[in-house]
């Protein structure tokens, strides 16, 4: 699935990025919501280290219950 950069944060040169789920039966980690596609947050440095993964959440509806479940204010 291809990935959208929802913010940037130039001082750490990284991007958070979501990327969806496939469609099914999701819940959202934080608010328990049941969806048909949810999504996953990473925050992808700039460095782009070849062969190093991302490592993305869990799902969650929203960016702002990954923020609430992150503790994520940046």
């Amino acid at each position: 699935m291809p990935t959208v950069q929802i913010k940037r944060d130039p001082f750490a040169r990284a991007s958070l990025e979501r990327t969806r789920t496939g469609f099914g039966r999701h819940e959202c980690r934080w608010c328990g919501r049941q969806m048909k596609v949810a999504y996953r947050y990473a925050w992808v440095s700039d460095a782009g280290y070849p062969g190093r993964g991302v490592s993305w959440s869990p799902t969650f509806c929203s960016v702002g219950c990954y923020r609430a479940y992150t503790g994520d204010d940046r």
